[in-house]
């Protein structure tokens, strides 16, 4: 079930219409203390959105956005997450053909 949910679905769980009723009285917990939801909700926001791009096969202009958004979404849950995707997004650079 949880494979088939689409990214935009969980960037959706981020925005200031769940605040109340999710962010505040449990999803808060997913993220180191003192995540601001703004800031989870605006770097999921634009992964989102570069995903989109990529999937529709449609010029990336900065990929390094891509990249920070990545981190910074991973970031806000562990550190050691934002560390790995920018290790992952080195990994990729050198395998592009």
């Amino acid at each position: 079930m949880v494979a088939a949910l689409t990214f935009g679905f969980w960037r959706k769980l981020l925005s200031r219409s769940y605040d109340r009723t999710l962010w505040v009285p449990a999803l808060h917990n997913a993220f180191l203390p003192d995540t601001a939801r703004r800031r989870v909700y605006d770097a999921a926001d634009r992964l989102n959105i570069q995903r989109n791009r990529i999937a529709h096969h449609e010029r990336i202009a900065n990929p390094r956005q891509i990249k920070q958004a990545g981190q910074n979404v991973a970031g806000a849950i562990r550190p050691q997450a934002e560390f790995w995707v920018g290790t992952l997004w080195n990994e990729i650079q050198i395998a592009r053909p």
